[in-house]
């Protein structure tokens, strides 16, 4: 054991005596009053406690402090602070002695351990210990050299009455003090300006501290966070520096787009079916990637841009506070740079309506031969649809991931095999533009003849139901399939539990298996919010498949087949006031579109089976890198990006652990935000209360046809769904795939956001379930338990008075 003076520790053990010892020789070496003390180093044996104890009694040090100096407490990137024991007023020989072994013995404690080795990479640290005059504090505080809430031009100084222990330990309330750095040299009025309560630090007080904060802003190559007390004679001293280790610590906005979005025209319409809600950073770095990545690569082969240097990365598919967006003017350029399309058609195709409110780009259009190559370029793109579903089918296939022996190869061959995920995302856009472009030119060529917007789009509605072998669709009626086998061969089936039902599958009777089954292999890779890589399949989450099960189990008795629409009639019946050209023109588009849906909807399912294929992928890394430490759970995975997940495997950098349960946080908070559907400019969030309205009645776009009575039941997450009841009109934000299964229950569905192409709305039309969608901010202005009457063909809304409940119940019984 050496007992080093701690105000002159010998430069080759500095960064042996820990960081907490070493704070505070540099503090002393700067010229900050800091009590004098020892420090134990390499404490090994009983006798070597007793020493240090004799020494304690010659030094006349009398009322001490002992605390712990582990070694990586107190450092640049983790704190370890709260792991170690420190003890105060010590004093007498007994007492330095248990105090001394208390500190020796916190290097073990189970917190310890587990800090040290998630977060550090050790299973212990080597402990030194500091025997200190213990300062009979007035006042006491922390603060910090750049203020850790954002504030980083000002010193942030708390301060309590008293030992700052109870400030330290999170016990009490203390003042705060915020103060410009440039303003330490000005006069002391401005200082208590800053104070938040009660004044505690006079003026002279405050003026001293910013002093010594000053010099340590100096001295030092990173920020501090320091403790401070001032004595009962007014000396004041400090007490223990570290640097500062949550200053690179997440913010809500750490991936927000860093391109200039200035009257750039933004919505959260499209991509919030794939992706609504706030989304994980490793969805970001993949999934989210790769959708912008397809959309980029397509304008690229049709000549809009030279290169994928001319559209850089988030150009398309825009991140605020982890939030997805389309940034419309990005797509502007179809119409600058070819003919045959222009903004109307993409507002069509990506929101449903013309946003004759929002700004086209303002740049001049290519010249003429240019825009005319460009758009057979297009044209031959998007009628290389059928080779675009037969290699995107291909990927899908073609995509496995193979056993690998350690972490690095298993992340490696992730790596080697994203351009799978890109290319099936480009593939998906031909095919998703072909649906998208077909859809736009119907309703443009019918448009001039419709005063009511809402009777057009109602009218193209009614053209696109009925279409044979969707995917979004035969995922309810397969599920019904499996629920009328398991019915037959166990009518006790009706009353089982979720559980029981995911219990009884495994061991069923052929019918109901082989459904089972071939539901797993067309559908078993499809999910809630499915392009988040957080969010299990439903073949990797069996309970939640049990789940739709037995909600539709319980729906047997009751279920009627859907009538088929008669597409065709109403085809002719929308053409009949045309000339023979005409007729001939909107009855190709109609079919086109209604192939469009067919092929949009096969390619989603395609390309969600690949991102599949990914998550399964990275849930089993997680597994093993929790297994060996590297991460804190399984979980966290979600919240590092594909990059971090590398520099975590190959270069053990433990600061990522940390900052993955921060972004963790974060996301609640991010989930909690509601952005405007158009945006011009970067998008704001929306206060809460900010578009509530008393209003009854509500005026929406009506997408699937029909007439609806219920109660409303909001719906925003799973948990939500779990709530509805037979006959309830469900309301959400968007429609999700994942919400198919729902359908049997309710008598309608109402959407903040969507449009006709929208796969909720491919589902709904099929089972002739009434669908209105542009209604902003109705998950606000209906609740839960409201009663409601909803018309499919007008887009009308209304919440029932009591008069209307009754003669409703009366109407009912008779």
């Amino acid at each position: 054991m050496q007992i080093i003076d701690l105000h002159s520790i010998p430069e080759d053990l500095l960064e042996l005596v820990g960081g907490k010892a070493k704070g505070l020789h540099e503090l002393h070496r700067i010229g900050l009053n800091v009590p004098k003390g020892i420090v134990l180093h390499h404490i090994e044996t009983e006798q070597d406690i007793e020493d240090a104890v004799e020494y304690y009694v010659h030094s006349k040090l009398d009322t001490v402090a002992i605390r712990s100096s582990a070694q990586g407490e107190d450092g640049i990137h983790f704190s370890a602070a709260g792991q170690y024991e420190s003890y105060l007023n010590i004093q007498g020989k007994e007492a330095v002695r248990e105090a001394i072994r208390s500190c020796l013995d916190s290097i073990e404690s189970e917190r310890a351990l587990q800090y040290s080795s998630i977060f550090m990479d050790k299973k212990s640290c080597i402990m030194n210990i500091i025997i200190q005059e213990f300062i009979d504090a007035e006042k006491a505080g922390v603060c910090f050299t750049s203020d850790p809430n954002g504030n980083k031009d000002c010193f942030l100084i708390e301060a309590v009455n008293g030992w700052g222990e109870n400030l330290v330990n999170g016990s009490t309330n203390a003042d705060r003090y915020s103060i410009r750095r440039k303003e330490v040299t000005h006069s002391l009025e401005t200082y208590t300006n800053f104070c938040t309560s009660t004044n505690t630090l006079t003026k002279d007080e405050l003026h001293l501290i910013c002093q010594d904060l000053e010099r340590a802003t100096n001295q030092f190559a990173y920020e501090i966070d320091l403790e401070w007390a001032i004595g009962k004679n007014g000396t004041l001293y400090w007490l223990q520096a570290r640097p500062i280790t949550t200053m690179d610590t997440p913010m809500i906005d750490e991936f927000d787009c860093r391109l200039n979005l200035s009257n750039q025209v933004i919505t959260r319409c499209n991509v919030g079916e794939m992706l609504p809600n706030a989304v994980t950073p490793l969805s970001l770095s993949t999934s989210v990637y790769s959708i912008d990545w397809g959309m980029r690569k397509m304008f690229v082969n049709i000549g809009v841009f030279s290169s994928m240097d001319d559209i850089p990365p988030t150009s398309c598919i825009v991140s605020i506070k982890n939030h997805l967006f389309i940034n419309l003017s990005s797509i502007y350029y179809l119409g600058k740079r070819m003919y045959g399309t222009g903004k109307e058609g993409v507002d069509l195709s990506i929101c449903g309506k013309i946003l004759s409110d929002y700004p086209d780009i303002d740049i001049p259009p290519a010249n003429t031969i240019k825009r005319i190559i460009n758009f057979f370029k297009y044209v031959n793109t998007l009628f290389s649809k059928n080779k675009a579903i037969k290699n995107l089918t291909r990927l899908a296939d073609e995509l496995v991931f193979h056993p690998t022996h350690n972490i690095e190869e298993q992340y490696d061959q992730i790596t080697s095999k994203m351009d799978y995920m890109y290319r099936s995302l480009y593939y998906h856009y031909i095919t998703s533009s072909y649906s998208g472009s077909m859809s736009s030119a119907l309703t443009i060529t019918l448009s001039k003849d419709f005063s009511d917007q809402q009777e057009l789009k109602a009218k193209v509605a009614g053209v696109l139901e009925n279409i044979e072998d969707i995917e979004s669709v035969d995922i309810l009626r397969s599920l019904r399939n499996i629920s009328r086998y398991l019915f037959e061969e166990n009518p006790d089936a009706l009353n089982y539990s979720s559980e029981e039902i995911s219990a009884y599958l495994e061991h069923c009777g052929p019918l109901t298996q082989k459904a089972y089954n071939d539901f797993i292999k067309r559908h078993g890779h499809r999910a809630i919010r499915e392009a988040e890589l957080r969010s299990k399949s439903w073949a990797d989450d069996p309970l939640l498949l049990a789940g739709y099960l037995k909600m539709v189990i319980s729906t047997i008795s009751s279920y009627r087949e859907v009538p088929q629409v008669d597409w065709e009639e109403n085809m002719k019946t929308l053409i009949s006031p045309y000339n023979f050209i005409k007729k001939r023109i909107i009855s190709y588009l109609i079919k086109q579109s209604r192939f469009g849906v067919k092929a949009r909807e096969f390619s989603k399912s395609k390309i969600i089976k690949v991102i599949d294929q990914f998550k399964k992928e990275y849930r089993s890394l997680a597994e093993e890198l929790t297994r060996q430490h590297l991460l804190i759970d399984e979980d966290s995975i979600f919240f590092l990006t594909h990059e971090e997940i590398g520099q975590l495997i190959k270069n053990n950098d433990r600061s990522l652990v940390k900052k993955a349960l921060a972004r963790r946080r974060l996301l609640e908070e991010q989930k909690r935000l509601t952005f405007p559907e158009v945006s011009l400019g970067t998008p704001i969030p929306i206060e809460k209360n900010r578009f509530q309205t008393d209003s009854t009645t509500f005026k929406g776009v009506p997408i699937s046809r029909g007439i609806a009575y219920g109660k409303a039941r909001i719906v925003k997450s799973v948990e939500d769904a779990k709530h509805i009841e037979k006959g309830d009109i469900m309301i959400a934000v968007f429609t999700d795939i994942g919400w198919s299964p729902y359908y049997c229950l309710i008598n309608g569905l109402i959407t903040e956001v969507g449009s006709v192409l929208s796969h909720g709305a491919v589902v709904a039309r099929e089972y002739s379930l009434p669908l209105i969608s542009n209604l902003p901010f109705v998950t606000q202005n209906i609740k839960t338990g409201d009663h409601l009457f909803m018309d499919g063909n007008t887009g009308e809304v209304r919440i029932l008075d009591d008069v209307e409940i009754s003669e409703l119940r009366k109407k009912a019984v008779s």
